[in-house]
């Protein structure tokens, strides 16, 4: 008996709870940006859209970031400071005319493994 439960629990979540979490991923998409799964993970593209800071507003398990040619200039804390990149994977910002990073800009991205930083103007790169 518990075993007929147990798949239908797991229908349930595949059926239902999915689908709701996905439209609530596309529905808390900043509007300047494309957000989708890639590679079965939640990704956003905010690619070459004349940002001068990162929108603040990313669904709370958001995985993947483009950035790639925008304006940042530089990247402190308070530039990726939003509670909704604590999930954050991999961030990708090249072509962003970066001039400089803080010590402590991805100090608080415990989940993050990729950083893309190429093709900036960056002279160093803080240890």
């Amino acid at each position: 008996m518990q075993r007929i439960d147990r798949r239908k629990w797991i229908l349930w979540i595949v059926f239902f709870q999915i689908p709701l979490i996905r439209s609530d991923f596309i529905r808390s998409c900043p509007t300047m940006c494309k957000c989708g799964w890639s590679f079965g993970k939640m990704k956003a593209d905010c690619s070459k859209q004349s940002l001068k800071m990162v929108p603040s507003k990313f669904h709370v398990d958001i995985q993947v970031l483009n950035m790639d040619g925008n304006n940042l200039r530089f990247l402190t804390t308070e530039t990726l400071q939003s509670s909704s990149l604590q999930t954050l994977q991999e961030v990708s910002l090249s072509d962003c005319k970066i001039q400089e990073v803080s010590e402590k800009a991805f100090s608080n991205f415990f989940t993050l493994t990729h950083i893309n930083l190429a093709n900036n103007n960056l002279t160093q790169l803080p240890t």
